[in-house]
């Protein structure tokens, strides 16, 4: 039986209506050739531009000048508390430092040179950034770990948030297993793996953190248009906190 429960979830068409009637995020759009509200439409586009699943999303859509507008859905829950320093944690090219006051981009690849910090995500890294910001994104950058380290790590990004602020971060299931040894997996799932019983696990590492979570968003649920198993641009665990 699956326990999962979501909570504001990210509906496209809701969004698309939002989105057009916020003068915030039409100035953003704006600078683009074309925005895109759903999974579906992201595969078509990229596929009829004649590039594939394997090439690096973020990059894809500078060259086309193309806005995923899905992320800002759940930018928005930080921007409302009016943050001084938002952090950007996996900025990768850093696309969205021109649109949100106060953001600083840290990333651990050097060769990017577009972040304004380059430093990797780990304990030490924690340790020395304790309440560093008022709010932090964080997109596909956390899950490069065993799944049983969800709760640690989720963790580790609310320290680096101030009393007060928010994050928001997104995740792969997939990932996580993909990083997980397979003994483990086998110790925790058996040998016979059903979805239902990862969902479920997964589901209780994030509400063992005891954050309190204003979005719980799983599009890996859904088989909608608007989702599917693996969303390579914005994960397909979506998650965004109080501190």
């Amino acid at each position: 039986m699956l326990n999962v429960k979501e909570l504001n979830v990210c509906k496209a068409d809701y969004w698309e209506n939002e989105f057009k009637h916020n003068d915030f995020f039409q100035q953003i759009a704006n600078n683009y050739a074309l925005s895109v509200f759903s999974h579906r439409d992201m595969t078509i586009l990229k596929a009829a531009l004649h590039h594939t699943v394997y090439e690096t999303p973020r990059v894809f859509l500078e060259e086309y000048r193309i806005l995923d507008a899905v992320p800002y859905y759940y930018i928005k829950f930080l921007l409302e508390k009016q943050p001084n320093i938002v952090v950007d944690l996996g900025c990768g090219i850093n696309n969205f430092k021109p649109y949100i006051p106060g953001l600083v981009g840290i990333d651990c690849n050097h060769k990017i040179k577009k972040s304004d910090v380059v430093d990797r995500f780990d304990q030490d890294f924690v340790t020395g950034h304790q309440q560093f910001c008022d709010a932090l994104m964080s997109i596909n950058v956390i899950h490069f770990s065993p799944i049983n380290t969800i709760t640690q790590r989720l963790k580790w990004v609310s320290e680096l948030i101030c009393s007060g602020g928010r994050g928001f971060v997104a995740t792969n299931l997939e990932t996580w297993l993909m990083h997980t040894p397979a003994e483990q997996i086998k110790k925790l799932f058996g040998t016979r793996l059903k979805f239902d019983d990862i969902a479920n696990y997964v589901n209780e590492q994030i509400i063992a953190t005891g954050l309190d979570f204003i979005v719980v968003d799983w599009p890996v649920l859904h088989g909608s248009e608007h989702s599917t198993i693996r969303d390579e641009l914005n994960g397909n665990i979506r998650l965004v906190f109080n501190v």
